[in-house]
C-alpha cells in the first residue's frame, strides 16, 4: 500500500470513533446506511490501493528500464547525426 492509500485509510478510519463518542451516548447511534457505506468505501479503497501497488513494477525495474531507454536514445541520436563518421573538433582541423 502506498502513502496515498494509507492516508485515505486513516482519514476514513477517523470517522469510526464517532460511534464511541458522547454524542452517540446522549442521542443514541445505530448501525445505519451511512455506517454500511463507510465500511464498503473503506474496504473498496483498501483493496484498490493494495492491488494497484501489486500490479506496478518495482522501482528498481522501472529505473533500470528508463536507463536502458535513455541509452538507446543517445546511440540512435549519435548515429543519425553523422552515420559512419566521427565528429571533428577544432584541434583536428589545425
Amino acid at each position: 500500500m502506498d502513502i496515498s492509500g494509507a492516508m485515505l485509510q486513516i482519514s476514513l478510519a477517523l470517522t469510526w470513533p464517532m460511534i464511541r463518542s458522547s454524542v452517540c451516548d446522549r442521542y443514541g447511534c445505530s448501525w445505519g446506511g451511512g455506517a454500511s457505506a463507510l465500511l464498503v468505501a473503506q474496504l473498496s479503497f483498501f483493496f484498490a490501493s493494495a492491488f494497484t501497488r501489486c500490479m506496478r513494477e518495482p522501482r528498481y525495474e522501472r529505473i533500470k528500464k528508463r536507463k536502458e531507454e535513455e541509452g538507446e536514445d543517445e546511440k540512435s541520436l549519435q548515429s543519425s547525426l553523422l552515420p559512419g563518421s566521427s565528429v571533428s573538433t577544432a584541434d583536428d582541423d589545425a
